[in-house]
């Protein structure tokens, strides 16, 4: 629809889908739409995190640095983008040069910026306390960061920093990180934010919880494969699946593999497990 409406509304389009793709977990077709899009500081951040995302790190560090060159610090973009950098140089294990960035005194705390920027740029500094080992100040940047998207009706934002307060918590409060951590795989599984609630539901087993069925990922099923678990909830092995839905038994092999595949599950009896309390709740 944007095609021919100039360059400028279809940069616009582009990278705003582009964002939508990267939070599905598509980060390569985010990453091929934003290279027919001109550059811009938003663009910036989303191919930053596809890069991320992708393994690409120290390209995301590259591309950052070469987009702060170029804009002015007063610009109300550049908190965003330097809250993009600061991920990426944690996930290089630049914890020193994250911190930088971050410091009281740092330009992009003096930038006017949009409540969404600012929001991700009290985000990145919880994230760089926290490695720090400065709970309270995490605590507190990351709270504000919550309540900056919970107000702009942010849910992605607000369930990513959910999951960081979990993170942070888990150490001294093992009940307030499982309820966050609910709470923020429950909000990233209605988004179909398949890999951000892919972590949460990580992150939750870490700390001994069973994730709660996800709706988005069963519709990720086919409906062979729905039979296939319902009749793993009962207990029936490959050979009596095979029997009962009249498939050979290395179909039916194939379908398991996929199904825990699929819903992030390691083992049958997992997946039992996963839909007997599918069958509770419906």
């Amino acid at each position: 629809m944007s095609a021919d409406t100039g360059r400028g509304p279809r940069t616009e389009a582009l990278t705003a889908l582009a964002e939508l793709r990267a939070r599905q977990g598509e980060p390569e077709a985010a990453l091929a739409l934003l290279e027919e899009a001109d550059a811009t500081p938003w663009g910036a951040v989303t191919q930053a995190a596809c890069l991320i995302a992708v393994g690409q790190a120290d390209e995301a560090r590259t591309l950052l640095h070469g987009e702060l060159a170029v804009l002015e610090e007063t610009d109300p973009a550049f908190p965003a983008l330097v809250a993009a950098l600061v991920e990426a140089d944690l996930s290089t294990g630049r914890l020193d040069e994250a911190s930088t960035l971050v410091a009281p005194d740092a330009p992009a705390w003096r930038a006017s910026a949009f409540p969404r920027a600012a929001g991700m740029l009290a985000r990145a500094a919880g994230m760089v306390a926290g490695l720090q080992g400065d709970e309270d100040s995490a605590r507190g940047q990351l709270a504000f960061a919550l309540h900056v998207f919970a107000r702009l009706e942010l849910p992605y934002e607000a369930a990513r920093t959910e999951l960081d307060l979990a993170r942070l918590l888990a150490a001294s409060d093992h009940d307030a990180a499982v309820a966050r951590a609910r709470s923020a795989y429950r909000r990233l599984d209605a988004l179909g934010a398949r890999q951000e609630a892919a972590r949460a539901a990580g992150f939750l087993r870490s700390l001994g919880i069973t994730p709660p069925p996800g709706r988005r990922k069963l519709e990720t099923l086919s409906g062979r494969e729905r039979d296939v678990l319902m009749l793993l909830a009962e207990g029936l092995s490959n050979p009596e699946i095979a029997e009962r839905l009249y498939l050979s038994r290395r179909t039916v092999a194939h379908h398991v593999s996929s199904i825990l595949r699929k819903l992030g599950l390691r083992s049958r009896s997992e997946a039992a497990a996963y839909a007997m309390r599918l069958v509770i709740r419906e």
